[in-house]
């Protein structure tokens, strides 16, 4: 199967929701050549043990999540690809967790039609939205706040970040108020590269506040090896615990997509944000 993507942590519930690229239903392409998949959300028990699964038909990569309890109803906010005349064929959707196939019909667009992927991320300390322009130009990243956010309004942006296309390669990235953190890294069998790489930036100035945090020994064997024989960076989230106390989590994904028989594993290594560092 394919490896995670991203995942989020539903405060009301202590759910996890994930996110899985697998190989489009319909086979399709957008503009920039890049292969369309059916994004698979899953709805993960509080000790990780899978409860069930809805999938996007023909909707993106799932870089980016959103799922909320809005009237008592799990609500996701997720990329979904729908092309058109205006060559602008990525959506911003909202829709209910319902377990199976989704159909776009059951979804209501949020923000219509950016030329690239448009991937939501939310600060649970403030409600605010961080959004990866993936492709666009001008500022990788944005974030705004949730009323404007949910009519579709991003002409007020609360910051811009903006970063190199690559390298470092963008693998997750996720805001806790006025922090945001970026999480970049290549699959990879050995330390060097483009190795996994954990920013921090401020929405204040859009600046890095200090030199990244080397993540690339998350995984990695007493014999220098990594479990699974590889890994890459996947997904980032700030999750707040019972106490209040909040903490950075990322991703790592182990083994190789070209042994398709033997499924990739998935860790999650946790940098307490306690202490405001």
């Amino acid at each position: 199967m394919a490896t995670l993507q991203s995942f989020t942590l539903l405060p009301q519930t202590r759910e996890w929701y994930t996110t899985q690229a697998s190989a489009g239903t319909s086979r399709l392409s957008d503009p920039a050549g890049l292969k369309v998949g059916d994004i698979v959300v899953s709805r993960l028990a509080p000790d990780g043990s899978l409860l069930d699964c809805m999938t996007l038909p023909d909707s993106g990569h799932g870089m980016g999540l959103i799922v909320r309890m809005e009237a008592g109803i799990r609500v996701v906010y997720s990329c979904w690809f729908a092309p058109d005349a205006s060559g602008r064929p990525y959506d911003l959707v909202r829709l209910p967790y319902t377990p199976g196939v989704a159909s776009r019909g059951a979804a209501t667009t949020v923000i219509e039609g950016a030329g690239y992927p448009l991937d939501p991320s939310l600060d649970v300390s403030t409600d605010a939205v961080s959004l990866r322009h993936q492709g666009g130009g001008g500022p990788e990243y944005t974030r705004h706040e949730w009323s404007h956010f949910v009519v579709g309004d991003l002409s007020r942006p609360t910051g811009k970040i903006a970063t190199a296309d690559w390298p470092p390669t963008h693998q997750g990235f996720c805001s806790f108020g006025n922090r945001f953190f970026f999480y970049t890294g290549a699959a990879s069998d050995k330390a060097g590269g483009d190795p996994a790489l954990i920013t921090e930036y401020s929405w204040a100035n859009g600046e890095a506040v200090a030199p990244p945090i080397d993540a690339s020994d998350n995984s990695r064997k007493p014999d220098g090896s990594y479990e699974g024989g590889s890994m890459e960076p996947e997904g980032a989230t700030v999750v707040i615990d019972e106490n209040g106390v909040p903490s950075l989590l990322v991703g790592v994904a182990n083994g190789s997509t070209s042994a398709a028989a033997v499924p990739r594993s998935y860790r999650t290594f946790r940098y307490p944000l306690a202490t405001g560092t």
